[in-house]
């Protein structure tokens, strides 16, 4: 990485790759820190019932934050797993939804539960999932039950999956 002084302050330059649409870049200024789950999806999802402490602590995990494309991060906005996915990686995306609704306790339509499951199911293996956060590699998720209207904060995992 290139830094703008000796302090380590601010990247200039560097080689990152795009999860969402593959490539590369090397000017930072290209890159948008996305949040896998947006923020305004979240505080229609559950999160509007968060105390700033939780609402700051959401918005700052290192679990929801993913260096992307500015033009990739704005192509999403505040849409769900059910309105967009990413080109590329599809599954390691879905599994980290999945990973942080139940992190957060956060609720989900049906449509985007069915999307989350889907996208595994098709998928044989995810491609960049080692060494990330998540627990486990999937061939296939089958979700069984989701909890709703659990209070905020609540870690209890909001799927049952069975790995087929």
């Amino acid at each position: 990485m290139t830094y703008h002084s000796n302090a380590k302050c601010k990247v200039t330059g560097g080689l990152w790759e795009l999860p969402y649409f593959g490539g590369t870049v090397t000017n930072a200024q290209r890159l948008d820190i996305d949040h896998i789950i947006p923020l305004k999806w979240a505080h229609g999802h559950g999160g509007d019932r968060w105390t700033e402490s939780q609402k700051r602590n959401f918005a700052n995990d290192p679990d929801n934050l993913l260096a992307t494309s500015s033009s990739a991060n704005r192509s999403k906005g505040a849409k769900g797993p059910d309105k967009w996915l990413p080109s590329i990686n599809k599954c390691s995306y879905a599994k980290r939804w999945e990973q942080l609704i139940g992190k957060y306790g956060l609720m989900t339509a049906a449509g985007e539960t069915e999307a989350i499951a889907q996208t595994c199911s098709q998928i044989a293996r995810c491609s960049w999932l080692s060494g990330s956060r998540l627990p486990h590699q999937y061939s296939s998720l089958t979700l069984h039950k989701f909890i709703r209207g659990r209070s905020p904060g609540n870690n209890r995992a909001d799927f049952n999956a069975s790995i087929a």
